[in-house]
């Protein structure tokens, strides 16, 4: 982080990660893989110009600094067990924590720093926050939620907006599991049985787009074999399972003249019909 004049502006870049290194582009340049330390800087550069720092959180570009002030998605959020990786590729910058709503040095975390209202340099963090980053990069691993603010405690940085909050929430890793064991008695639903009588099918024939159909009764869930009349023959043209109540529905093929049908369900046979 930098906001002296005096100084060039230098890419930083944070991870937060369950030990994940980059691997991933920034959203607004997908196209540059991000492999290495200037790949990272040339993902940065390709995304917000020159002069930009880049945060990562999961290998996934989340904040930057600009013009020396942390903007886009601030608050930079983690969960418990995920690491911090602070990458200086030149320069010195820290990286310092306070909990929010504490006072450091006269000033409430959180509020807005300047000259009049100012946290101090500092190498170490506030009591009960994150511990410090040092001036030339290192990792750190989120062991407890809450709401933290950082800035850069070197030189006059953090005058010129290179702070931030940070917003720790529980483990997302962390999973609790149950078990239900059944009841020792089970009692199973009644059975509902229909018994339907056999019956002479019946048949109906309605003829059109070339299909005829066939509709009727029949003893339930037996097998109906529609049949059409061929000089002294039958022959079966097409058969079908009757329902559970005793109805069932066949299609065939339409004869190209008029013709005498009939269906059989075991012994029994309909009444002839003409379609």
């Amino acid at each position: 982080m930098s906001l002296n004049m005096k100084q060039p502006l230098v890419p930083v870049f944070i991870t937060i990660a369950a030990s994940i290194s980059f691997v991933a582009s920034p959203a607004r340049a997908a196209d540059i893989a991000v492999t290495g330390t200037d790949s990272r800087e040339e993902a940065c550069a390709a995304a917000f110009g020159g002069g930009a720092k880049c945060f990562y959180v999961n290998g996934k570009l989340t904040a930057t600094v600009t013009g020396g002030a942390v903007a886009a998605a601030n608050p930079i959020t983690a969960a418990v067990g995920d690491t911090i990786t602070l990458n200086n590729t030149s320069g010195m910058h820290n990286m310092v924590f306070c909990v929010e709503g504490s006072t450091v040095n006269g000033w409430k975390c959180g509020d807005p720093i300047t000259s009049a209202s100012d946290p101090g340099s500092a190498n170490s963090s506030a009591t009960g926050a994150p511990k410090a980053i040092s001036d030339y990069g290192g990792t750190l691993k989120l062991d407890a939620a809450g709401n933290y603010y950082f800035w850069c405690g070197l030189g006059s940085h953090r005058f010129g907006g290179q702070y931030g909050k940070l917003v720790v929430t529980a483990s997302s890793t962390a999973a609790t599991t149950a078990t239900t064991k059944p009841t020792a008695t089970t009692t199973k639903p009644a059975t509902t049985t229909t018994t339907v009588a056999a019956t002479a099918p019946t048949l109906t024939l309605k003829k059109a787009a070339g299909k005829i159909s066939a509709t009727g009764k029949a003893a339930a869930k037996a097998k109906v074999t529609l049949q059409r009349q061929s000089g002294t023959k039958w022959v079966a043209v097409a058969s079908a399972t009757a329902s559970a109540t005793g109805t069932y529905t066949i299609s065939a093929k339409a004869e190209t003249k008029t013709t005498t049908y009939r269906v059989i369900v075991g012994t029994r046979t309909s009444a002839t019909r003409r379609a």
